[in-house]
């Protein structure tokens, strides 16, 4: 598994793009649960952290002011 950030400014917002690469082991019945299951649940839980991170921040950034 590979996991990068990349950050970058659009119009004075900070932007972050989420990079994952994944590969199940166990060859054609590995790749077979990476399609079916995998992929769907990867995507659904980066989403979910992501979310819950730009509440961090942004909560961090409110209560500073």
């Amino acid at each position: 598994m590979k996991h990068k950030h990349e950050f970058e400014e659009r119009d004075g917002i900070t932007v972050m793009k989420d990079t994952l690469i994944f590969e199940a082991p166990l060859g054609l019945l590995g790749r077979a649960v990476e399609k079916i299951i995998l992929k769907k649940y990867m995507k659904s839980f980066v989403e979910y952290r992501n979310e819950k991170l730009k509440q961090i921040a942004e909560e961090g950034v409110m209560n500073s002011i």
